[in-house]
């Protein structure tokens, strides 16, 4: 049972919009942004399942951060209207980078 507890307690140290789906907390966002767990919900589960989902947590944030560079960070913040949508500079050049990769990978010029 304190096994059970010390993982319970690792997986509430994270945000609460976590667990909801598992029905394990709630969460309401917006200008209140307020949640909590269901500590007595987590404890009637096995502790089997709660390691597993304690490790994909700390699976989830152990990937690494995007490191944008200085130009990226210009089109970030540079939007333009196509077609009568609104989307910035950096997104324009990836989808047209996708494509592009696409129609090589097509084409067999991979």
């Amino acid at each position: 049972m304190e096994e059970k507890i010390k993982i319970i307690d690792e997986i509430v140290k994270r945000h609460p919009t976590s667990g909801v789906d598992k029905g394990w907390s709630w969460y309401r966002g917006g200008m209140e942004d307020t949640g909590d767990w269901y500590f007595r919900k987590m404890l009637d589960v096995s502790m089997e399942e709660l390691q597993t989902f304690l490790d994909k947590l700390v699976a989830d944030e152990s990937f690494p951060t995007k490191v944008y560079t200085e130009q990226e960070l210009i089109d970030i913040k540079t939007w333009h209207s196509y077609g009568g949508y609104w989307m910035s500079e950096y997104s324009r050049k990836q989808i047209e980078k996708f494509n592009r990769d696409r129609d090589n990978k097509l084409l067999g010029n991979v």
